[in-house]
């Protein structure tokens, strides 16, 4: 796995996920590592969803493997300001 993965724009990490280049979850991971590396300086991300990400990035992964791209940012990882309400996710 490429750890610096985190660096793709959306757009390629999309193409590489459809292409099966890396997985969503290789994605994720990837993402993971550098807001663990970078957050604690920064706290830009005051809710950690990591663990549901990479779940989410299983399913979307299975999905590309039975030939089912739902859109065109599949499986590409996102984060979401915290004062929007997200089913499941506190909103500060």
């Amino acid at each position: 796995m490429d750890a610096e993965l985190w660096k793709l724009s959306a757009a390629k990490m999309a193409i590489g996920i459809r292409n099966r280049q890396f997985s969503s979850e290789e994605v994720v991971t990837s993402v993971k590592q550098r807001i663990a590396k970078l957050n604690p300086l920064l706290n830009a991300i005051v809710g950690d969803g990591g663990e549901n990400a990479l779940e989410e990035a299983k399913k979307a992964d299975q999905a590309v493997e039975k030939g089912k791209i739902l859109g065109p940012l599949h499986g590409v990882p996102v984060t979401i300001k915290s004062n929007v309400d997200v089913k499941c996710q506190p909103t500060s």
